[in-house]
């Protein structure tokens, strides 16, 4: 809840003949300051271009949160000359950055998704909680198989935790026609603090 205490380094434009800006996307009832750790490892490996989003209202529907995507990475690439950007999502902000792919001229400004422990296929736990996003993420919503119906149209990395605690049955994380990379030991919000998976989202963004 203290976010404006918790500094993020402060992104820099990507310098001339950086493949993309990267944007994240915080899940469930978080907020862009979960990706602190995160952004502090990029920074530190020379990756200054890091932005990240708040997604409002927080029990709005994912495609409304993905049309907020789309316009903040529009923004993003408008302002600091840019023309293709990264979305790094994690649990439901990886279904918004799917979700972000179906607006009119993104699979062409989106480099590549990299999604982290994002229940693809829901999870049951989502039947505990209210909110129009949370319906969307329960086993056999409409709206997930639609999302599902499609192959990616972008490259898409998946991480999944064989141990989320969150994402129920735990093979819903893995997505069809993705790079999926399993983790052992890892619980839902732990991905997001884990050096594992800022190593691999390193090595995500140097193979672009």
């Amino acid at each position: 809840p203290f976010e404006r205490f918790w500094r993020m380094p402060e992104p820099q434009a990507p310098a001339e003949g950086a493949p993309a800006a990267v944007l994240f996307i915080h899940g469930f009832l978080c907020n862009g300051g979960v990706w602190r750790p995160a952004i502090r490892y990029l920074y530190r490996k020379g990756i200054h271009h890091a932005y990240t989003i708040n997604l409002e209202p927080p029990f709005g529907a994912i495609s409304r949160h993905g049309r907020q995507v789309t316009d903040y990475a529009e923004m993003i690439c408008r302002q600091h000359g840019c023309e293709r950007i990264v979305l790094v999502g994690h649990s439901m902000g990886g279904l918004a950055a799917r979700a972000c792919l179906r607006e009119p001229g993104m699979t062409h400004r989106v480099a590549k998704v990299i999604t982290i422990g994002t229940p693809h296929h829901g999870t049951v736990h989502a039947r505990l909680a209210p909110g129009a996003n949370v319906a969307q993420v329960r086993p056999g919503s409409a709206w997930l198989a639609q999302l599902n119906r499609a192959d990616p149209p972008v490259p898409i990395t998946n991480i999944y935790a064989f141990h989320d605690n969150l994402i129920a049955p735990q093979d819903s994380a893995r997505l069809e026609n993705a790079k999926n990379i399993g983790l052992a030991g890892i619980g839902h919000i732990a991905l997001c603090f884990s050096p594992r998976v800022h190593e691999l989202l390193h090595r995500e963004l140097l193979s672009l």
